[in-house]
């Protein structure tokens, strides 16, 4: 195990990978339970801070896909740093922003789109990775957090909170 991974700054070594060339929504779907079942200790909620309250890893979940899937988000950000870098610098590393619809489109393809938050109170944000919707109506999600699965509704996510949506070229 790297020096990295045991400060849990560098994805849990996993496996499986997909490029544009071989994006499928079952590769989707296989990617994000590897890293959910690998990851489980990762992503479980923990006081790392030393303020009594559990700390939850959106942010290292929502990485640790995009790398797995040959795309950049940046490292040690938190889901409302890297709101702020998909909007100011995700374009010239191949995101866009679409709208919620078109970002689940994209995840039915098995591409990579993300939800993301930003809390306006300053506390912490929120992200999360679309998956597949398999024919079901609505947006679908997979996610670390409060609550930690690897197929949900958007609003088992985000609640009422309403996200911004990027997808990867």
């Amino acid at each position: 195990m790297s020096h990295l991974f045991a400060l849990g700054l560098e994805s849990p070594g996993a496996r499986l990978r997909s490029d544009p060339s071989n994006r499928a929504p079952a590769r989707l779907m296989a990617i994000v339970a590897e890293h959910h079942h690998r990851g489980t200790a990762r992503y479980a909620p923990r006081d790392v801070s030393g303020d009594g309250r559990a700390d939850s890893f959106c942010n290292l979940f929502a990485q640790d896909i995009a790398e797995a899937l040959g795309a950049v988000l940046p490292r040690h950000t938190r889901a409302n740093e890297l709101a702020a870098w998909l909007a100011q610098l995700g374009g010239p590393n191949g995101w866009t922003h679409v709208s919620e619809t078109v970002a689940q489109m994209h995840a039915d393809r098995g591409g990579l789109a993300v939800a993301v938050w930003v809390n306006p109170t300053g506390g912490p944000g929120h992200i999360a990775v679309l998956v597949p919707a398999l024919g079901e109506a609505g947006t679908w999600v997979a996610q670390a957090g409060a609550s930690n699965f690897t197929r949900g509704t958007l609003s088992a996510g985000f609640g009422r909170n309403e996200p911004t949506f990027y997808a990867h070229q």
